[in-house]
């Protein structure tokens, strides 16, 4: 934590009983804080791993080889120089970078193959041996400045200022954009107007075509005086029967009416209700409710009012 506050795994976790079984610095729980509860500060969402894992994906990381020291977030030890410091260090150049650019082409296929083993290798090996661990309050990046600064290891990933489109959409479609005071410009597309133009163009010549008709066409044209009017338009609130018959609101006391009649030919129908002498089907009366709901709502006879009472 940024507060470098003490943690410990949710009770109900999975990692909550677990015991290290290591030396101090073998073994880590990196966890993510968007859950935690109660003053102990509580993980829900925690991992096991181990110190090759911890200094491979520390978000800063600088190593002193003659004072045998490494700095690593919020975090010191004393280490044993070895090969696994310049594995460690090429590696840390190249995974994140890698990364970044997958994602940016949306194909994370296109990661090293050799590289992933590379990583998959240096986390599987023995644990790296920190001694003397303890933490810090200052991160290392907030520390190292000037010419030490060349010394740590730190991806710094890019700057996201989003697209441009979607604020400019927003300062066009804005609350300020529908009062009176404001000028909202509006470009015109001239793609979208010649297309428009050009359609509209078009049926303007087939109209004008269809209207002149040559004279053979006109023989066989109906007079005006003995054209049939169509009066379908004009009366389509008559016609209302061809898509189906309308429904009429009923009133609330209509409502009620139906719900009690229904209600009571339900009763009828079960217990035999209504003074007919007919048998309903159910015999019980707890019978349907206890289908239904189960046990819960069973009538269960009050056993107190048989009982005797204190005298």
């Amino acid at each position: 934590l940024d507060s470098n506050s003490e943690v410990s795994p949710f009770r109900g976790s999975a990692n909550a009983d677990y015991q290290m079984s290591g030396q101090d610095g073998d073994e880590w729980m990196v966890f993510s804080d968007a859950m935690k509860m109660g003053r102990f500060n509580s993980i829900m969402d925690s991992s096991l791993v181990f110190s090759p894992f911890v200094l491979l994906f520390a978000k800063a990381l600088m190593i002193d080889e003659k004072k045998n020291e490494i700095r690593f977030d919020k975090w010191y030890a004393a280490i044993d120089n070895g090969p696994w410091v310049k594995e460690l260090m090429d590696l840390r150049k190249r995974v994140l970078p890698q990364f970044k650019e997958a994602i940016e082409a949306r194909d994370l296929a296109q990661y090293p193959r050799d590289l992933t083993e590379r990583i998959a290798k240096f986390c599987c090996r023995i644990p790296i041996k920190l001694a003397k661990v303890e933490p810090v309050g200052r991160s290392i990046d907030e520390e190292v400045t000037g010419a030490a600064a060349k010394h740590l290891s730190k991806f710094e990933w890019p700057k996201d200022d989003g697209p441009e489109e979607e604020e400019e959409e927003e300062e066009h479609w804005g609350l300020d954009a529908g009062f009176s005071g404001v000028s909202a410009k509006k470009e015109s597309d001239p793609h979208l107007e010649a297309f428009l133009n050009e359609r509209l163009f078009e049926r303007k010549q087939t109209a004008e075509e269809r209207k002149e008709k040559s004279r053979e066409e006109k023989l066989y044209e109906v007079p005006t005086e003995l054209q049939v009017p169509d009066n379908t338009e004009g009366h389509a609130d008559k016609m209302s029967w061809i898509a189906g018959l309308a429904e009429v609101p009923l009133g609330i006391e209509h409502k009620l009416a139906n719900i009690e009649a229904t209600e009571k030919a339900k009763r009828d129908f079960l217990h035999g209700d209504g003074g007919s002498s007919k048998k309903g089907v159910v015999m019980e009366p707890d019978a349907v409710t206890r289908k239904a709901f189960g046990s819960r709502f069973m009538h269960m006879p009050d056993k107190s009012a048989s009982s005797k009472g204190a005298t």
